[in-house]
């Protein structure tokens, strides 16, 4: 028996972003021997057919993505204490200046040339 998308995606809301990736594998592995044609013939004569479980394992997969988009940005911004944009400017700014030896907080009030 095959559930809507909204229910898989329920299911497996709340996992960790390690758990969402290992259900995201085994739903490419069974895609994968589908599109190989992997199957054995006598699946077919099972209910629901593989046509009906590829199409829902592509639905499902819709939603494991989202999920593991959720969980992984998630997951990043407790790492983050303080997301300023002075952080980002001074990651740039010293980047910059390891690529070109110029410092960028130099030029900031010059004119630029092309």
């Amino acid at each position: 028996m095959m559930i809507s998308p909204e229910c898989f995606a329920e299911d497996n809301k709340g996992k960790s972003y390690e758990e969402l990736i290992a259900v995201r594998n085994e739903l490419m592995e069974e895609i994968t021997a589908f599109e190989g044609r992997k199957i054995p013939l006598e699946e077919y004569a099972i209910c629901p057919s593989p046509d009906t479980r590829y199409w829902c394992n592509l639905k499902y997969m819709i939603e494991i993505c989202k999920l593991i988009d959720k969980a992984y940005n998630d997951e990043s911004d407790e790492g983050d204490e303080e997301d300023d944009d002075e952080t980002d400017d001074f990651d740039y700014a010293k980047e910059f200046k390891r690529q070109t030896g110029e410092d960028l907080d130099a030029n900031r009030g010059s004119k630029l040339t092309f």
